[in-house]
Protein backbone atom coordinates (compact mmCIF):
# COMPACT_ATOMS: atom_id res chain seq x y z
CA UNK A 1 0.00 0.00 0.00
CA UNK A 2 2.88 2.32 0.98
CA UNK A 3 4.34 2.04 -2.88
CA UNK A 4 1.43 2.89 -4.56
CA UNK A 5 0.81 5.71 -2.35
CA UNK A 6 4.38 6.58 -3.01
CA UNK A 7 3.93 6.58 -7.23
CA UNK A 8 0.76 7.99 -7.25
CA UNK A 9 3.06 11.30 -5.94
CA UNK A 10 5.55 10.68 -7.95
CA UNK A 11 3.22 11.05 -10.94
CA UNK A 12 1.26 14.39 -9.58
CA UNK A 13 4.53 15.94 -8.99
CA UNK A 14 5.40 15.12 -12.79
CA UNK A 15 2.59 16.31 -14.06
CA UNK A 16 2.77 19.56 -12.34
CA UNK A 17 6.79 20.09 -13.49
CA UNK A 18 5.42 19.20 -16.93
CA UNK A 19 2.76 22.19 -16.60
CA UNK A 20 5.26 24.52 -15.16
CA UNK A 21 7.69 24.18 -17.88
CA UNK A 22 5.02 24.34 -20.57
CA UNK A 23 4.11 28.02 -18.75
CA UNK A 24 7.74 28.77 -19.00
CA UNK A 25 7.85 28.96 -22.91
CA UNK A 26 4.72 30.83 -23.25
CA UNK A 27 6.12 34.54 -24.69
CA UNK A 28 4.67 37.94 -24.95
CA UNK A 29 5.96 39.39 -27.74
CA UNK A 30 5.61 43.33 -28.09
CA UNK A 31 5.75 45.21 -31.31
CA UNK A 32 6.66 48.78 -31.88
CA UNK A 33 7.89 49.29 -35.18
CA UNK A 34 6.86 48.36 -38.67
CA UNK A 35 7.93 44.71 -39.82
CA UNK A 36 6.66 41.32 -40.43
CA UNK A 37 5.38 39.02 -38.10
CA UNK A 38 7.81 36.21 -38.87
CA UNK A 39 10.83 38.61 -38.90
CA UNK A 40 12.12 38.05 -35.51
CA UNK A 41 13.69 42.02 -35.17
CA UNK A 42 9.81 43.20 -35.19
CA UNK A 43 8.91 41.72 -31.65
CA UNK A 44 10.52 42.99 -28.44
CA UNK A 45 10.68 40.34 -25.41
CA UNK A 46 10.14 37.31 -27.91
CA UNK A 47 13.35 35.46 -27.01
CA UNK A 48 14.79 36.73 -30.20
CA UNK A 49 12.15 34.88 -32.62
CA UNK A 50 8.36 35.41 -33.44
CA UNK A 51 5.15 34.57 -31.99
CA UNK A 52 4.16 30.75 -33.19
CA UNK A 53 2.68 28.86 -30.24
CA UNK A 54 -0.27 28.24 -28.63
CA UNK A 55 0.66 29.90 -25.83
CA UNK A 56 1.88 33.25 -27.41
CA UNK A 57 0.58 36.29 -26.45
CA UNK A 58 0.58 39.28 -29.25
CA UNK A 59 0.48 43.03 -28.19
CA UNK A 60 1.15 45.62 -31.36
CA UNK A 61 1.48 48.79 -29.21
CA UNK A 62 1.80 52.70 -30.97
CA UNK A 63 3.74 52.50 -34.42
CA UNK A 64 3.72 48.87 -34.34
CA UNK A 65 2.91 48.04 -37.93
CA UNK A 66 3.15 44.50 -38.68
CA UNK A 67 2.29 42.12 -41.91
CA UNK A 68 1.26 38.66 -41.44
CA UNK A 69 2.55 36.90 -44.72
CA UNK A 70 2.65 33.45 -43.68
CA UNK A 71 -0.01 31.57 -41.61
CA UNK A 72 0.50 31.11 -37.55
CA UNK A 73 -1.28 30.57 -34.40
CA UNK A 74 -1.33 31.89 -31.28
CA UNK A 75 -2.90 32.39 -28.30
CA UNK A 76 -3.98 35.92 -28.00
CA UNK A 77 -3.86 39.08 -30.43
CA UNK A 78 -3.99 42.74 -28.85
CA UNK A 79 -3.90 45.92 -31.11
CA UNK A 80 -3.30 48.60 -28.88
CA UNK A 81 -4.18 52.48 -29.49
CA UNK A 82 -1.99 53.95 -32.74
CA UNK A 83 -0.55 49.53 -33.65
CA UNK A 84 -1.96 48.36 -37.01
CA UNK A 85 -2.01 44.57 -37.97
CA UNK A 86 -2.63 43.43 -41.87
CA UNK A 87 -3.55 39.89 -42.40
CA UNK A 88 -2.24 38.72 -45.74
CA UNK A 89 -2.43 34.81 -44.55
CA UNK A 90 -4.34 33.02 -41.78
CA UNK A 91 -3.87 33.99 -38.35
CA UNK A 92 -5.58 31.57 -35.56
CA UNK A 93 -5.97 33.11 -32.34
CA UNK A 94 -8.07 32.74 -29.21
CA UNK A 95 -9.36 36.28 -28.22
CA UNK A 96 -8.48 39.37 -30.71
CA UNK A 97 -8.68 42.82 -28.96
CA UNK A 98 -8.56 45.43 -31.06
CA UNK A 99 -8.52 49.11 -29.03
CA UNK A 100 -9.71 52.58 -29.74
CA UNK A 101 -7.43 54.40 -32.69
CA UNK A 102 -5.97 51.06 -33.76
CA UNK A 103 -6.66 49.40 -37.56
CA UNK A 104 -6.63 45.50 -38.25
CA UNK A 105 -7.20 44.89 -42.05
CA UNK A 106 -8.06 41.40 -43.57
CA UNK A 107 -6.78 41.79 -46.78
CA UNK A 108 -8.34 39.47 -49.83
CA UNK A 109 -6.18 36.66 -49.50
CA UNK A 110 -6.14 36.91 -45.33
CA UNK A 111 -8.17 34.51 -42.74
CA UNK A 112 -8.74 35.14 -39.27
CA UNK A 113 -10.28 32.17 -37.14
CA UNK A 114 -11.01 33.89 -33.49
CA UNK A 115 -12.09 30.39 -31.89
CA UNK A 116 -12.79 32.48 -28.05
CA UNK A 117 -14.24 35.95 -29.67
CA UNK A 118 -12.95 39.10 -28.88
CA UNK A 119 -13.42 42.82 -29.26
CA UNK A 120 -13.20 46.11 -30.93
CA UNK A 121 -12.90 49.63 -30.20
CA UNK A 122 -11.39 50.38 -32.92
CA UNK A 123 -11.60 50.03 -36.87
CA UNK A 124 -11.68 46.44 -38.03
CA UNK A 125 -12.00 45.97 -42.26
CA UNK A 126 -12.38 42.47 -43.68
CA UNK A 127 -11.86 42.11 -47.47
CA UNK A 128 -10.90 38.44 -47.08
CA UNK A 129 -12.48 36.10 -44.26
CA UNK A 130 -12.97 36.22 -40.88
CA UNK A 131 -14.70 33.25 -39.04
CA UNK A 132 -15.69 32.88 -35.04
CA UNK A 133 -16.61 29.89 -33.09
CA UNK A 134 -17.51 31.17 -29.86
CA UNK A 135 -19.26 34.68 -31.03
CA UNK A 136 -17.79 37.99 -30.62
CA UNK A 137 -18.20 41.96 -29.32
CA UNK A 138 -17.01 43.61 -32.29
CA UNK A 139 -19.09 46.96 -33.38
CA UNK A 140 -20.09 47.79 -29.61
CA UNK A 141 -17.13 50.64 -29.15
CA UNK A 142 -15.70 50.02 -33.02
CA UNK A 143 -16.62 49.65 -36.40
CA UNK A 144 -16.71 46.67 -38.39
CA UNK A 145 -16.62 47.27 -42.38
CA UNK A 146 -16.55 44.03 -44.59
CA UNK A 147 -16.42 43.02 -48.20
CA UNK A 148 -15.61 39.49 -47.53
CA UNK A 149 -16.58 36.55 -45.61
CA UNK A 150 -17.63 36.62 -42.55
CA UNK A 151 -19.25 33.87 -40.30
CA UNK A 152 -20.21 33.88 -36.60
CA UNK A 153 -20.92 30.82 -34.81
CA UNK A 154 -22.43 32.44 -31.37
CA UNK A 155 -23.91 35.43 -30.69
CA UNK A 156 -22.68 38.65 -32.72
CA UNK A 157 -22.59 41.76 -30.42
CA UNK A 158 -22.63 45.50 -31.87
CA UNK A 159 -24.11 47.69 -34.40
CA UNK A 160 -24.70 46.01 -38.20
CA UNK A 161 -21.73 45.61 -40.47
CA UNK A 162 -21.03 48.10 -42.71
CA UNK A 163 -21.16 47.14 -46.37
CA UNK A 164 -17.99 48.46 -48.23
CA UNK A 165 -16.81 47.56 -51.52
CA UNK A 166 -14.42 45.31 -52.42
CA UNK A 167 -11.20 45.80 -53.32
CA UNK A 168 -10.21 42.51 -54.39
CA UNK A 169 -9.47 41.29 -58.11
CA UNK A 170 -11.83 38.66 -59.32
CA UNK A 171 -10.36 36.50 -61.84
CA UNK A 172 -6.63 36.73 -62.05
CA UNK A 173 -3.89 39.23 -62.08
CA UNK A 174 -2.76 41.39 -65.00
CA UNK A 175 -0.82 39.65 -67.21
CA UNK A 176 1.91 41.38 -69.68
CA UNK A 177 2.78 40.55 -72.87
CA UNK A 178 5.18 41.24 -75.36
CA UNK A 179 3.51 42.76 -78.31
CA UNK A 180 3.59 45.23 -80.95
CA UNK A 181 1.20 48.08 -80.87
CA UNK A 182 -1.31 48.41 -84.11
CA UNK A 183 -0.79 51.33 -85.53
CA UNK A 184 -3.79 52.76 -87.16
CA UNK A 185 -2.91 56.00 -89.03
CA UNK A 186 -5.18 58.54 -90.56
CA UNK A 187 -4.56 62.00 -91.90
CA UNK A 188 -5.95 64.23 -88.99
CA UNK A 189 -4.39 61.64 -85.79
CA UNK A 190 -2.68 58.68 -85.00
CA UNK A 191 -3.66 56.05 -82.77
CA UNK A 192 -2.12 53.16 -81.10
CA UNK A 193 -4.41 50.38 -79.88
CA UNK A 194 -2.35 48.29 -77.15
CA UNK A 195 -3.89 44.66 -76.49
CA UNK A 196 -3.91 44.16 -72.45
CA UNK A 197 -4.88 40.30 -71.40
CA UNK A 198 -6.47 40.14 -67.49
CA UNK A 199 -5.73 36.26 -67.11
CA UNK A 200 -9.43 34.80 -66.34
CA UNK A 201 -11.05 38.40 -67.84
CA UNK A 202 -10.70 38.70 -71.49
CA UNK A 203 -8.82 40.97 -73.95
CA UNK A 204 -8.76 44.69 -73.42
CA UNK A 205 -7.23 47.92 -75.74
CA UNK A 206 -5.02 50.30 -74.21
CA UNK A 207 -5.78 53.01 -76.89
CA UNK A 208 -3.67 56.17 -77.29
CA UNK A 209 -4.26 59.28 -79.46
CA UNK A 210 -2.33 61.80 -80.55
CA UNK A 211 -3.43 64.65 -83.30
CA UNK A 212 -1.20 65.27 -86.30
CA UNK A 213 0.01 68.44 -86.61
Amino acid sequence: MKIAVLFLMLVIISGMSLIGINQAFALTCFANVAGTWNDPNTWSNCNNGVPDDTGDTVDIFDNGDVQLNNDFVVSSVSVVEGGSLSINAKLTAQPLFVEGGSNLFINCNGELVLTEGGSNNGLITNHGILRTITGADFTNGGTYQSSGTDTFVGPFIGNAIEPIASICVVGGNLVPIDSTALLLAGAQSTTWMIPIVLSGIGIGLFVVSRKSE
